[in-house]
């Protein structure tokens, strides 16, 4: 997992799970409960061991199992792009020799700083023949629907994804290289196990926790990138005024502010950030930051699954909205939706949405995206903006079949 401020900036800190032992839910909250000595940790990093959770759309956090995955990770490398270090920390179990445990770690690091990268051109000779699992006719017919249950006061929103797929020979790995070197997001990872076999950019934090204090953002709203400086920011100030995206956003906003209000100490929710435009690779966003104090009693993974799935990838109401998904896409969203993140040690959390994300299994390479359905949303416009968003991915696996 790769973390940066997106939009094209260096990555800050680069994570990777050298040894992970699989153990469940009730397990992944035993260890970042509180529990454990933590003063070995390096304070350098934000994130120095703990748990990776992945959790999948239609994860409700009631049905143990349920295609989630709880890696405990017990060896974790940390390169700290800012000061050109790495980091090892390793957790310990019973009473290891030390000088032999700092030594074999210390050989381990030595030989992954000798590993090459291959930094040859990749060239771009594959065609992309990605296949969308509705059309353009009947997608329209589905906005139809959702506007007609808009009508009806049954939701005031909807978030409609379209899927799309294709045959590949890439791999998993050669993806999560193209997107790491665009760095077009803030989050960008990769999820490689028997079970799953994921890669994504999501430009969408799910949580935040940091002591007692959880961060949220949502975004909404999407406008291409200018061919010149003067032609974006003249979509900027477009996305910025417009009465549809900003009433998407507002819907978005509400919502979050429910799933906050019911675990935060008082029900008392702020946002230091109102509302602004962020650029994401070639996209841009309509962005709102809110803020709540947890209450002590509240685990990290519990303050997970209580924002779950986000309204993001859902709609207004969220339960009435995801009943309308179904009723339209009448699939399975998958992984699409659901939230990938670290949660460590201290209780700390950092998670993103799955979004701008594909998952591979058997020679084929899937992916999600979606838009949000207002009263006042244009089906055409929605569609070509599910495309935009599709673009990075299918330009990663374009690059990566050409490796």
């Amino acid at each position: 997992m790769q973390r940066s401020a997106g939009a094209g900036s260096d990555a800050e800190f680069t994570y990777y799970g050298l040894d992970i032992e699989p153990v469940d839910q009730s397990g992944a909250s035993h260890y970042v409960g509180g529990s454990l000595d933590l003063s070995g940790l390096p304070r350098n990093a934000p994130f120095a061991g703990g748990v990776f959770v992945y959790l999948p759309y239609e994860f409700d956090g009631k049905r143990p199992g349920s295609g989630t995955i709880f890696w405990l990770v017990t060896t974790l490398l940390t390169i700290d792009h800012r000061s050109n270090k790495a980091i090892m920390v390793h957790l310990a179990s019973g009473n290891p020799d030390k000088d032999a445990e700092r030594k074999r770690l210390a050989d381990r690091l030595s030989a992954i700083g000798r590993l090459q990268v291959d930094g040859a051109p990749r060239t771009e000779t594959i065609d992309d023949d990605w296949h969308a699992d509705v059309s353009a006719a009947d997608y329209s017919n589905s906005v139809g629907k959702i506007q007609d249950a808009i009508a009806r006061a049954e939701i005031s929103q909807a978030i409609l994804s379209i899927g799309f797929s294709k045959s590949t020979s890439t791999t998993v790995t050669q993806v999560f290289e193209a997107l790491r070197k665009k760095r077009p997001s803030p989050h960008v990872f990769m999820i490689k196990s028997d079970e799953l076999s994921l890669v994504g950019a999501s430009p969408a934090m799910h949580l935040l926790k940091r002591n007692d204090t959880i961060v949220i953002e949502t975004d909404a709203g999407t406008r291409q990138i200018g061919k010149t400086a003067e032609e974006t920011e003249a979509l900027r100030n477009e996305l910025l005024n417009s009465s549809k995206d900003r009433e998407e956003q507002k819907m978005l906003v509400d919502e979050t502010f429910t799933d906050l209000r019911a675990i935060a100490v008082d029900s008392r929710v702020s946002t230091p950030v109102e509302l602004e435009v962020r650029q994401l690779g070639n996209v841009m966003h309509l962005f709102t930051v809110l803020e709540a104090k947890c209450p002590k009693n509240l685990g990290p993974i519990d303050a997970i699954v209580s924002c779950l799935p986000a309204a993001a990838v859902t709609g207004r109401p969220k339960k009435a909205a995801m009943a309308a998904i179904r009723s339209v896409e009448r699939v399975k969203r998958g992984p699409y939706g659901g939230v990938v993140g670290l949660v460590g040690f201290d209780g700390s959390v950092d998670s993103a949405i799955i979004l701008r994300s594909a998952w591979l299994k058997d020679g084929s390479i899937s992916m999600r995206c979606g838009g949000g359905i207002t009263h006042a949303s244009v089906a055409v416009d929605e569609y070509n903006e599910c495309l935009n968003k599709a673009r990075a991915i299918m330009d990663s696996v374009r690059e990566a079949e050409g490796a």
